[in-house]
């Protein structure tokens, strides 16, 4: 069975791990720095401050941009379930938007005076300007870069991720003094002033491993790329396409969900819904389903096909095989 996700890991990823296992000290130290300096030199601004995943740096991001309980936030129902425990327990409201059907992100403006931006998948969310606090998650896309008016970025490098470190994630903030209050909660001990938090610390093994596959994001980029130009090639002759640029799930539509994914599952592929309808965040919230179309058509019709670096040839050949034989 080819499966839908596995991880790229090669030889300069494992050296990376043994260098710090041989140096003595596991713990966040100076491979986490590494990793924050990557982020501030790619954005040329601002702080970066490593956690222990993607739901502690948008709770950080969160803590510290919206300190005020009951803060409402306007983010897309069409996204992960853990944005809404990283909501919750940072005290804020989340108010739920229907999506873009072309990007499956967040389009247009609510109420909510402030926005979690989530470029689904990879392809940017078109909002508009006018927020309070402006996150955006790029966790499908590390190698993307903030928008002018974002206030913080947020990525997680979990273990399906595209830079992956098993867990782990971090949090950008344009303005350096609200780094400083972020440092100041995750590195808790021997502070001054007590601020109640909790141990978000990143471990230097697991930034060693994020920091090694980084250093060759252009590479895990074109891989992608030479996958999606492979599958285009059969894609179009009988499938409708909801691939819009993204770089993390290669995503298509189809009436039938179940049958497409039973069916590739005979041929020894594995795909899978990225988000099912039970999994929309309306949902969990117990929010009637009708005020959400776009994001119910999208959790009934979209399926992901494997879409990652360590796809072998062989593996491609399979997958375009199976797509070229089926019909809708």
């Amino acid at each position: 069975m080819i499966p839908h996700n596995r991880p790229w890991i090669i030889e300069a990823d494992r050296e990376a791990v043994e260098r710090v296992l041989r140096s003595g000290w596991i713990g966040q130290g100076d491979e986490v720095r590494k990793l924050e300096a990557y982020f501030e030199n790619r954005y040329g601004e601002g702080q970066a401050v490593a956690v222990s995943s993607g739901t502690a740096a948008l709770w950080l991001a969160l803590r510290v941009l919206l300190p005020t309980a009951g803060s409402n936030i306007q983010l897309p129902t069409y996204a992960c379930s853990a944005i809404l425990h990283a909501i919750e327990m940072a005290g804020c409201r989340p108010c739920l938007r229907d999506v873009d059907p072309a990007t499956y992100s967040l389009k247009g403006q609510g109420e909510a005076r402030h926005a979690l931006l989530i470029d689904t998948f990879g392809a940017r969310a078109a909002i508009d300007n006018n927020f309070g606090a402006r996150i955006r998650d790029l966790t499908h896309t590390p190698s993307s870069t903030p928008h002018e008016n974002d206030d913080a970025v947020i990525c997680s490098f979990g273990a399906t991720k595209p830079v992956t470190g098993g867990s782990g994630g971090v949090v950008w903030f344009k303005d350096v003094d609200k780094a400083v209050v972020a440092l100041a909660l995750r590195d808790f001990d021997g502070q001054q002033e007590y601020r109640p938090s909790f141990n978000v610390q990143m471990s230097d093994i697991t930034a060693a491993l994020v920091n090694s596959q980084l250093a060759r994001i252009e590479e895990i980029e074109d891989k992608r790329d030479a996958i999606e130009t492979r599958y285009l090639e059969v894609l179009p002759l009988c499938y409708p396409i909801a691939y819009t640029g993204m770089r993390y799930r290669y995503v298509v539509e189809v009436p039938d969900a179940d049958d497409f994914i039973n069916y590739m599952e005979d041929h020894n592929v594995q795909c899978i819904r990225p988000i099912a309808p039970f999994e929309l965040l309306h949902r969990y919230l117990g929010v009637d389903p009708k005020a959400f179309p776009v994001a119910e058509m999208i959790a009934r019709k979209a399926v992901s096909l494997p879409f990652y670096p360590s796809l072998h040839e062989a593996e491609i050949a399979r997958v375009c095989a199976a797509l070229k034989e089926y019909r809708l």
